[in-house]
């Protein structure tokens, strides 16, 4: 009866449990790793930053940089492309375009040669990120995920872009640490933005199902130890155990009567599920 109810109350969440056996597991969870794009944030990152070094007018830097992405399908790629277009800046085709995993993208745009990508694509390039570092180390630690820009081989600035988080994955993170589970976060950002702490797609119906599944299994053991006491109290009575002492026989309307209520005080406690309120809402 309390695992009808709780599949139930899962349900009025916009929950589906499939089976008791599934919200039985859920309520012994102790840990979980999550998603970060699109799970924890919304998925759809922005163009925030963009940091010139020397001589390079930044409109070039964020110019070149952009038209190199444009042929990119990382989504990162498409918040630096969106940036530029926002600001009005028209985009050239590169050529020669090569992604390398782990490590950034190059290519030719307007016969200068462009990479993009983390400290070991300039290492890798022989490129020397100098100063910037210091703008790197700055940016990630905002939760940013910055990117240096070289052209022909020198290194020429940085663009940053940020995905922004849901507004109630906060809550439903801390609303998962106080029922006791261990967070994580899986993400190919850089360590430096990974260590940001966060205090329908949405996170939400993670906690909400993990709540009631343990309300639900609280209200099961309720239930069991409730009606074993009740039994081991009534059964003796039922059998006369007292007539032998005291004279007193339970009359058979008296123990269907006290049976029916043994089941009355059951289904009333499975259906308090129905007031549950989960702490995320």
């Amino acid at each position: 009866m309390s695992l009808t109810t709780g599949i139930g109350k899962e349900a009025e969440n916009g929950i589906l449990i499939r089976s008791g056996e599934a919200l039985q597991v859920a309520s012994k969870l102790d840990s979980i790793v999550l998603d970060k794009t699109d799970t924890i944030t919304l998925g759809k990152p922005s163009l925030t930053d963009v940091v010139v070094a020397g001589r390079f007018p930044d409109g070039d830097v964020l110019r070149l940089a952009a038209a190199v992405e444009k042929v990119s399908e990382h989504p990162l790629a498409a918040a630096i492309v969106e940036g530029a277009d926002s600001r009005g800046i028209r985009l050239p085709q590169p050529e020669g375009f090569q992604a390398i995993p782990g490590h950034g993208v190059e290519a030719i745009v307007d016969g200068r040669k462009m990479v993009l990508g983390n400290l070991k694509m300039m290492e890798k390039m022989g490129v020397a990120v100098g100063e910037l570092a210091a703008d790197w180390t700055r940016l990630a630690d905002e939760g940013k995920t910055p990117m240096y820009v070289a052209i022909d081989g020198q290194s020429a600035g940085i663009v940053a872009v940020a995905d922004t988080i849901k507004e109630d994955s906060k809550q439903a993170i801390a609303t998962l640490k106080r029922l006791g589970m261990e967070v994580a976060m899986m993400t190919g950002d850089n360590r430096r933005t990974a260590d940001v702490t966060l205090i329908k797609g949405s996170l939400r119906g993670v906690a909400t199902a993990i709540e009631i599944s343990k309300a639900t299994m609280r209200n099961v053991y309720q239930n069991l130890v409730g009606a074993f006491i009740y039994n081991s109290l009534g059964i003796p009575v039922a059998l006369g155990i007292l007539f032998p002492f005291f004279g007193i026989l339970l009359s058979p309307l008296l123990a269907a009567l006290a049976m029916s209520f043994s089941s009355v005080t059951v289904i009333s406690n499975a259906n308090r599920l129905k007031r549950f309120r989960p702490s995320v809402f």
